[in-house]
């Protein structure tokens, strides 16, 4: 979830991109562009002091990896397939109360999903945590063949 006040604070700064994008103000989105941040991502990545930064580090190392799959379909199913799995895991992991009051708002993506997700029967971390924990096998058996057993001493009252 997005911590309070910080949806409008988004949507303002979204609009205001947006906004110098159509006057022409930034440049348009190229390879070439792509190649100037790698290039300038690669060159603080050699310097001691960020190389405590492994975030910079990690993300050149998978723009790398992903800019080696040149099958373009490929990659966006592989980015879809992670932004999904990520998406669900964080919708699910929060708790119903604070989606409920954020629906309650006008709502989130995050929340949007977390209902779909319930709708569906997934299981939400709240549905995790009232779980009962799973007997052992053994206890399970045991139940069973006590249950059998009643079955195997019929007294035949049925048949008088």
């Amino acid at each position: 979830m997005l911590m309070t006040g910080s949806r409008q604070h988004l949507f303002t700064e979204a609009m205001q991109h947006m906004e110098r994008i159509l006057k022409g103000e930034l440049p348009h989105y190229s390879n070439e562009l792509v190649v100037k941040i790698k290039n300038a991502a690669d060159k603080l990545v050699k310097e001691p002091k960020y190389r405590t930064y492994t975030l910079i580090n990690d993300a050149c190392i998978l723009a790398g990896e992903l800019l080696k799959i040149e099958d373009v379909e490929k990659r966006w199913k592989l980015l879809y397939g992670v932004w999904v799995g990520m998406l669900c895991y964080s919708a699910s992991m929060c708790r119903g109360y604070l989606h409920a009051k954020s629906l309650g708002e006008g709502g989130e993506f995050l929340s949007l999903v977390w209902l779909v997700i319930s709708l569906k029967g997934g299981k939400t971390l709240a549905d995790k945590l009232q779980m009962p924990q799973p007997e052992e096998d053994s206890v399970l058996e045991k139940k069973l063949n006590e249950e059998k057993q009643h079955e195997d001493y019929d007294l035949g009252f049925d048949e008088v």
